[in-house]
């Protein structure tokens, strides 16, 4: 159900180091490209470390669409969330959503992570109605589906069902309003201090715990993981893809989700750096698995057949499937390649919606 006042700017916070810059520009540009014409927007990035000639290039994204769309950075200071267990790229970057509450002085946002592509009316999302005491709405993880897969002594000394629904915070209406009133960033703070080493997926864990009554659960094209669409026999877009296996700009792949951002970023006039130590490990690392995908069909049943004389019948269930998943990973590999030959081909003749700039970045 949709809120029926007149429309208020649309609010969007996304948080990014320089590390991060490729994934944050597609982000935002695509943001604004699908986003309704007939509504202001407000964007906030809490900068983590972004260079200047970064943040000028958002500025001057912001500015193609004149008045319309406004941009404010906001320091942030990772080391808030010291006594936390580090996050992805070694950093505490990923606990600075949870002060969005303290930055963004608004009544809602939609907060995105910086490694999504965003091709929908994000206004549609912001406008939704969260239904009785609901303070934010998200999509359920694809891939740990119960808060009892993230910790299950966590959710039996907090009282909570363990086959409760687990959410992915990557994309998340937020009401900043209750948040607020909620302490939310103080009993943030306090859970990540308190359950150290038990939480696997820092700051989403925290959200998770603490409001596991309180999310909206949200249709999963507003957060559709890559690994999701690289599944798909086709190309449909009107979706949110977010890049939860790997960070496009950063490592080489060979699969849709991949050249969908390449692409998207080409258009968009963003050059992707190809020289970095990252990029080419991550390209070593694909020549490899290929190499080794035999031996791992080959290996992992004699490893399976051993669990089974040993009595380790799990273990021997697990090997058995690796090596189920391998041997079917090797005769499927001729027609994979032709439905990807053909998505990519479908991929690079589409003209994309990259809004109001196309220029050199």
């Amino acid at each position: 159900s949709q809120i029926n006042s007149s429309p208020q700017p649309v609010v969007l916070t996304l948080a990014s180091n320089q590390r991060y810059f490729p994934g944050l520009y597609c982000a935002i540009a695509s943001s604004l490209a699908h986003m309704n014409p007939n509504r202001q927007v407000k964007i906030f990035v809490l900068d983590g470390g972004l260079f200047e000639q970064s943040k000028s290039k958002l500025v001057q994204l912001t500015q193609s669409y004149q008045k319309r769309v406004t941009i404010k950075f906001i320091t942030v200071d990772e080391s808030t969330f010291q006594a936390a267990t580090l996050g992805p790229g070694k950093s505490h970057m990923t606990y600075c959503r949870l002060l969005i509450p303290q930055l963004v002085r608004e009544p809602r946002t939609i907060y995105l992570d910086s490694d999504v592509l965003v091709l929908r009316d994000l206004s549609v999302l912001y406008d939704l109605n969260l239904e009785s005491n609901n303070v934010m709405a998200a999509v359920p993880d694809s891939e740990t589906g119960t808060i009892g897969d993230d910790s299950g002594v966590i959710a039996k000394q907090l009282n909570i069902k363990v086959e409760s629904q687990y959410y992915n915070a990557g994309i998340m209406l937020m009401n900043l309003d209750t948040l607020r009133a909620l302490d939310f960033i103080a009993n943030s703070l306090a859970f990540l201090k308190d359950w150290v080493g038990f939480y696997r997926f820092h700051d989403q864990s925290a959200i998770n715990f603490l409001f596991n009554d309180k999310i909206q659960k949200l249709p999963d094209h507003w957060n559709y993981p890559s690994w999701k669409f690289n599944q798909q026999a086709d190309n449909a877009f009107n979706k949110i893809i977010h890049f939860t296996s790997t960070l496009p700009w950063l490592e080489a792949g060979s699969d849709p989700a991949q050249v969908l951002f390449e692409e998207y970023a080409m258009q968009l006039g963003l050059i992707l750096d190809r020289s970095t130590p990252s990029y080419r490990k991550s390209q070593r690392q694909q020549v490899w698995q290929n190499m080794i995908a035999p031996l791992r069909a080959i290996a992992y049943p004699l490893v399976a057949l051993g669990c089974k004389l040993l009595g380790k019948a799990n273990q021997a269930q697990g090997y058995a499937q690796a090596g189920s998943y391998w041997r079917n990973y090797i005769l499927t590999a001729a027609s994979r390649q032709r439905l990807f030959n053909q998505r990519v081909e479908q991929i690079r003749s589409i003209k994309f919606n990259v809004g109001a700039i196309a220029t050199t970045v």
